[in-house]
């Protein structure tokens, strides 16, 4: 059972407050301050009552509490619990907290300063329970300035009233006044035209006023099913909802106009899971609170993920997934979609490449059960990958999962290159001729180098100094330095190898950078530095007729001395030697 109560008014003085009683006299320009009750009751399927200490598992649905302010009274605001909240407790027990709260909490207070009128929210009241909210006021002067009538009295009367669905009940009302204490007094009654609905909301009290008063009108009464149309009279003229009151008593009727109802429909957009059934089409009447299907945005069925419910009929959803049905049909579009879990790849660790970002693997999605492999890992000059921190084949789970990685630095790597040539090249060399090299030693690098050694690795090819050059030294007849290698500066080596008689064919002669330098960098140990040239050596035999060494140069020189010695001897000796020589030459 649902019922609402307006606690009397709490009169500031300057040193204290006092709680006043119902039909006391207020002071003018005074802070007063009220408040609205809510209370719960039921009994639950157990029994259970919720009398004395008891809460039974019985709660409310919506609690819509409004509460129309005395015409003269000023709003100032809303007064809560130190802490900002507004929280239910136990009737019996303020110190036993227990559920029920206010829709949007502190922001669902609301104050509509046109209609004068308070309203806010209450959510799922247990029974046993009460939600209080204080409502802050002041007092004006006793004759408004702003008015042509002359009053010297003000009377305020205070009825709030809390709808659930087709129920509105009243709470007690409360009477203060202002001025002077004796005056005639005439009254204001409301009352319901004939047929009205017989569970129409019970009447506001008859209050009482002295002439010239400014009267409020009460606020319209809330009945489901129903637009009420107005407090209509006679006897008065009302402006902006409130009348002067005349020297006689004042009577308002009220009538109701039945509303046609509008349905809510659901729908699914796609596939959806099997066994799910849609929500059935209901109808509801203009202004009826409607709490949207149960089912949510990420609610898991069967395997598939429920994106939410969307509607293009233009309501809009308070934070309890309710809305207030407009006059129109309203139809909620829902949507599944079969559930994956997303796989995504990230580095961890201080050291990164440069865009590191953009060498992460694309985030995928998989199925749970579903076998995955690890991505390919990802390369990045001047860095090292050491690998993903995770199995490279897994079955997914029924989760996202993050794999991470890690980089390290490489260290720094140059690289300088190599080529030798023969200087006035020919064809073939022979014994005795010197074969010429230059070698020549680049920096393709922007920075220095420094220790570039070079080796000659011909043990019969020495290098040269240049005496006009001195940007290498010589160490050995095979070793040589570069003390300092600019960026992209080219150094010329100076070699040379003597053919000898027991050279012959192809020779080849290779130099080679042994060793470089530059701080915090190695060489590339992928680089080629090795440069070789090839040449062809021809060693040619001379004649040996030509070698006055030989046995017949001797006998020539013998055949001579014989002739000027022996004369006729001499000749028969020069026959025999003619006749022995044709013989070896045969």
């Amino acid at each position: 059972m649902l019922s609402i109560l307006v606690l009397g008014y709490i009169f500031f003085r300057p040193t204290i407050a006092e709680i006043l009683e119902d039909g006391v006299e207020v002071k003018e320009n005074t802070e007063l301050i009220y408040y609205l009750d809510v209370t719960y009751d039921g009994v639950d399927v157990n029994g259970i009552e919720s009398t004395g200490s008891n809460l039974p598992n019985v709660y409310s649905d919506y609690i819509y509490v409004e509460d129309k302010l005395p015409e003269g009274l000023t709003f100032t605001g809303f007064k809560t619990s130190e802490d900002g909240s507004i929280g239910a407790v136990s009737k019996n027990d303020p110190d036993t907290p227990c559920l029920g709260y206010v829709v949007d909490g502190v922001d669902g207070l609301k104050y509509n300063n046109s209609t004068r009128t308070v309203s806010f929210t209450v959510k799922n009241l247990q029974a046993g329970c009460k939600l209080t909210v204080g409502i802050k006021t002041t007092t004006p002067n006793i004759n408004d300035p702003t008015t042509s009538e002359t009053e010297v009295r003000r009377d305020f009367y205070n009825t709030a009233t809390a709808t659930e669905e087709d129920k509105t009940e009243n709470s007690n009302t409360v009477h203060v006044w202002m001025g002077k204490e004796s005056l005639k007094m005439y009254s204001v009654t409301y009352k319901y035209a004939e047929g009205s609905p017989e569970n129409a909301p019970e009447l506001p009290p008859i209050s009482s006023y002295g002439d010239g008063s400014i009267v409020g009108l009460e606020k319209d009464p809330i009945l489901e099913g129903y637009k009420f149309n107005g407090w209509k009279t006679s006897d008065v003229a009302v402006v902006d909802g409130k009348f002067t009151m005349p020297k006689q008593n004042v009577t308002f009727e009220g009538s109701f106009t039945a509303i046609p109802k509008y349905r809510v429909s659901y729908k699914i957009d796609g596939e959806f899971p099997s066994g799910y059934v849609l929500p059935s089409t209901k109808e509801y009447y203009e202004g009826s609170m409607v709490t949207l299907d149960v089912l949510k945005a990420g609610d898991v069925l069967n395997d598939y993920r429920f994106l939410g419910w969307e509607t293009k009929d233009g309501v809009i959803l308070n934070s309890e997934k309710a809305f207030s049905m407009p006059n129109k049909n309203v139809e909620f579009v829902g949507k599944f979609e079969e559930i994956s879990y997303k796989v995504e790849y990230k580095f961890q660790g201080s050291v990164m490449p440069p865009s590191a970002s953009s060498l992460l693997p694309a985030v995928k999605q998989y199925k749970p059960g579903e076998k995955v492999k690890l991505e390919k890992d990802p390369v990045a000059s001047d860095y090292n990958f050491l690998g993903w921190y995770y199995d490279k084949e897994f079955v997914m789970p029924e989760q996202d999962i993050t794999i991470y990685g890690e980089w390290e630095k490489l260290p720094g790597i140059f690289n300088l290159s190599i080529t030798k040539s023969i200087i006035d090249e020919k064809p073939s060399y022979e014994n005795g001729d010197e074969v010429s090299f230059e070698i020549e030693v680049k920096n393709e690098n922007d920075f220095a180098v420094s220790n570039v050694v070079i080796q000659e690795q011909n043990e019969k090819a020495s290098l040269v100094e240049d005496v006009e050059d001195s940007t290498y030294t010589l160490d050995s007849d095979h070793i040589a330095t570069i003390p300092i290698l600019e960026g992209n500066q080219i150094v010329t080596i100076k070699a040379v190898y003597k053919v000898d008689e027991n050279d012959k064919g192809i020779i080849d002669s290779t130099a080679e950078i042994i060793g470089a330098e530059v701080e915090g960098k190695t060489l590339n140990p992928n680089g080629n530095y090795k440069a070789t040239q090839m040449f062809k050596v021809d060693v040619k035999e001379k004649p040996k007729d030509d070698n006055p060494n030989t046995y017949d140069a001797i006998m020539e020189n013998i055949f001579v001395l014989v002739i000027s010695v022996l004369g006729l001897a001499g000749v028969v000796f020069i026959f025999l030697y003619v006749n022995k020589k044709n013989k070896n030459k045969k």
